[in-house]
């Protein structure tokens, strides 16, 4: 119990390090272009891998790239790699083979052995019956380990766009 405390309020941490990096003290911190980032080109393999894993239906290489402990946040909750792999994984893969996504290019900032990764998308088109018209934001956490890097936490937030009234 006590480890996977300490495993979520590391990757907690992270989360804040980036958003605070990020978004809050840009005056202190300039922003690193992607090509400034030391591992830029294997951070965005990952990153990239996994969207394209997650496109193509292919579970193993997109879980691949997740470390053991990672936590995927989206709409208000929280999943383990685990549950991730047996709830949401399938759902997100099905979506994403019959719905065209379109990325911003990644920004890219890295302190030593932590990466965080920023894209926007929108996502267009009817799943399952459902008009799907959305946009929303991505924010990876990566960590360097002896294996490269890999994900350890994943946030998504997104909201649908409306039709603009007449």
């Amino acid at each position: 119990m006590q480890i996977n405390r300490r495993r979520r309020g590391f990757a907690l941490t992270l989360i804040s390090v980036a958003l605070a990096e990020a978004f809050l003290a840009p005056e202190i911190a300039p922003a690193q272009s992607e090509s400034a980032a030391p591992d830029s080109a294997a951070i965005t393999s990952v990153v990239q891998g996994f969207a394209d894993a997650l496109q193509k239906g292919d579970a193993a290489a997109a879980m691949e790239r997740l470390a053991s402990d990672a936590l995927i946040i989206e709409s208000g909750s929280q999943q383990t790699r685990a549950e991730y792999e047996q709830k949401h994984l399938h759902e997100d893969m099905a979506m994403l083979k019959v719905l065209p996504m379109t990325r911003s290019d990644l920004l890219i900032k890295q302190e030593g052995s932590a990466a965080w990764a920023t894209s926007l998308y929108r996502i267009n088109g009817t799943f399952e019956g459902r008009e799907i018209n959305s946009q929303g934001a991505e924010l990876m956490v990566l960590t360097k380990t002896a294996a490269g890097w890999k994900i350890r936490a994943i946030h998504w937030s997104n909201h649908a766009i409306k039709p603009k009234q007449p």
